[in-house]
């Protein structure tokens, strides 16, 4: 066996070794993953949704992420030099380095929002479990509760993270911070409408007054509720024709299967 098929079962054997490593990492933080998913959701029919598909997605990120990160250096041991690039070295460094703090921002990121989304869905069930009069109404309140909250923790995770990001991208984000801030002031002196619409939006929320299902009168515009966010709302007519209503334009609400309406 001469030194060239030598050196390539060394090579083969170590990355062999790699991803054998980067399997069980992968599978026990998979485990973990889907223990947490699951103690969260307390839900066999959502199974499939909030726990087994973001544990498939999460154990191949960490896979490829630990083989990328044990490949390189197991070759190194077995003197074998990766040639890829004008600069190797730079790019090896920045994998190793930047390339998986992005990975691993990515994948929190990712993680986080389906934690919250799993919790919102577990709110909803012990909101809706019990008996009563009420229990369709509180279904209907925790429904709506659980799709703002999803909707906010998405929008507010995934920034943070995009800004993570782009710092390590080596991006300056201060011109990204200061525009946030003019836009932040613009809203503040320029955009009341809007401004009023989200004031108006929490009330609605908070108080209650309307759940997405129930079968409502806004301003004179009759329809089922579809959709509650924090500026409109959305109505759908017995002709299915879809009303946008901004929170801040609500004048009345007469909302017909509340408690004892019929």
């Amino acid at each position: 066996m001469n030194r060239f098929q030598t050196n390539w079962l060394e090579v083969l054997l170590a990355l062999s070794l790699a991803m054998a490593a980067a399997y069980l990492v992968a599978d026990l933080v998979g485990r973990i993953v889907q223990s947490i998913l699951r103690a969260v959701v307390a839900d066999r029919g959502a199974e499939t949704r909030f726990v087994d598909h973001p544990r498939r997605i999460i154990r191949l990120v960490i896979f490829l992420v630990t083989a990328v990160a044990l490949s390189f250096p197991a070759l190194n041991l077995v003197g074998y030099r990766t040639r890829f690039g004008s600069n190797p070295e730079t790019v090896l460094r920045w994998v190793l380095d930047a390339g998986l703090r992005i990975a691993v921002i990515a994948l929190c990121a990712y993680l986080i929002v389906h934690i919250g989304s799993a919790a919102a869905r577990r709110f909803e069930l012990e909101m809706s479990r019990g008996s009563g009069p009420d229990i369709h109404e509180r279904s209907k309140r925790a429904n709506t509760l659980g799709r703002l909250l999803q909707k906010t923790l998405s929008t507010l995770v995934f920034g943070i993270a995009a800004l993570m990001i782009l710092r390590e991208l080596d991006v300056d984000i201060t011109p990204v911070l200061t525009g946030a801030g003019i836009i932040g002031l613009a809203v503040g002196f320029g955009a009341q409408t809007l401004v009023k619409d989200i004031i108006a939006g929490l009330f609605v929320i908070a108080e209650d007054q309307v759940r997405i299902g129930d079968m409502v009168d806004i301003n004179g515009i009759g329809g089922t509720v579809e959709d509650i966010n924090l500026r409109t709302i959305r109505l759908r007519d017995l002709e299915g024709t879809l009303h946008t209503v901004a929170n801040g334009e609500i004048r009345t609400v007469a909302n017909r299967s509340k408690d004892f309406a019929y």
